[in-house]
């Protein structure tokens, strides 16, 4: 059984606060969703923070490999389900709720597309995010999908050239038109699949140790992330209309990538610590709910409040909701749905074995 990284969590926890400040601080006024309240000092250097992204997929391989690597479908079905739905149903009812109560034109839903929200797979079907950070459940999702297939079919047992394939794919695509064009908020190929394949290979190393193979495809795995990031950053300056420095994004993915093969290959590590867990447990919720109820606070609230303490008060009041989250939702939720769908997914089983050997026989 693998031993949990606790390092891991603390990386989860700071790179969500990453996507906060990137929010509140560069986004918000930059693309107009809280036009009045400015932080250009910080913006400076936050607006690299969207970093925290990319740090998010490269974890998210890593760890859903570590739970699918049994190779049992029905249990990776319900422990996604539960790491996603129970804390994902309240953010869509908060924010639905803020969109209702401050009625801003910024932010607007109809009651079919708050419906819609809530199965997670609005995007498939054309239906806007009611929260801008949800683009980013659906490239996950395409991820756990696709490792479902793998593990419902056998074929995780040749996940190592799945991710040397996946980590030149996508590197030749990003050159093509198809990477220039593509809908990054949406699809998860050729821009974020490599971060998730990049992910996945860390945990082979973890599990199995580094070898000559390995070692080449971390190779790849890095030219992935310098070419996707000299790609976003020509595009990221085209969205917003100001600099980015590629020198600083490419150190700190570097920086990140070091700390998360360092956590692969020690045995101890300064910062396996188990209270990081806690912190970890706070990232997803606090995602969930941070970034459009925030900008509707800063909107409704930010004329009246020094912005600085504005920005610390929301911040503050995310953190807590997210920790309400987890207490109040997650943790009593979680062994009452496994209970169930295990429960459910046996009850399948048991029909459909009868089945198949009448068919064999």
């Amino acid at each position: 059984m693998d031993k949990r990284l606790y390092e891991i969590d603390l990386y989860r926890f700071v790179a969500s606060v990453m996507v906060l400040v990137f929010h509140y601080t560069f986004v918000g006024y930059m693309l107009g969703y809280a036009p009045d309240i400015r932080f250009d000092s910080i913006g400076e250097y936050s607006r690299y923070f969207y970093l925290g992204i990319n740090f998010f997929f490269i974890i998210s391989g890593f760890v859903i490999l570590m739970s699918a690597k049994d190779g049992e479908p029905g249990k990776f079905f319900v422990s996604r389900f539960i790491r996603l739905y129970p804390a994902y149903w309240i953010g869509v009812l908060l924010t639905g709720s803020c969109i209702l109560y401050f009625n801003q034109s910024q932010f607007q839903a109809s009651s079919a597309e708050l419906a819609a929200n809530a199965t997670m797979f609005q995007a498939a079907i054309g239906i806007k995010h009611i929260e801008s950070a949800y683009w980013t459940l659906w490239i996950e999702m395409q991820f756990y999908l696709i490792m479902f297939a793998l593990a419902w079919f056998g074929w995780l047992r040749f996940i190592l050239p799945l991710i040397g394939v996946s980590l030149v794919l996508c590197t030749v695509s990003l050159f093509t038109s198809w990477g220039q064009e593509f809908d990054l908020w949406t699809n998860a190929f050729p821009h974020w699949w490599g971060y998730f394949a990049t992910g996945c290979l860390l945990y082979l190393i973890h599990r199995d140790g580094l070898s000559l193979l390995k070692s080449f495809m971390l190779v790849l795995a890095l030219v992935f992330v310098v070419c996707q990031n000299w790609l976003f950053t020509s595009m990221m300056e085209g969205w917003y209309g100001t600099a980015f420095n590629e020198f600083i994004i490419l150190g700190l993915n570097l920086f990140f990538l070091s700390l998360m093969l360092f956590s692969a290959l020690a045995n101890k590590h300064p910062l396996r610590k188990v209270r990081f867990v806690a912190w970890g447990a706070l990232t997803y919720p606090l995602y969930l709910i941070h970034q459009n109820i925030g900008y509707m606070l800063f909107n409704a609230y930010g004329q009246h409040i020094n912005k600085y303490l504005m920005l610390f008060a929301a911040a503050l009041l995310m953190l807590v909701s997210a920790y309400a989250i987890h207490r109040f939702v997650e943790r009593p939720l979680a062994p009452w749905l496994k209970k169930h769908l295990t429960a459910w997914l046996q009850r399948r089983k048991s029909r459909e074995s009868p089945a198949k050997e009448a068919l064999e026989s």
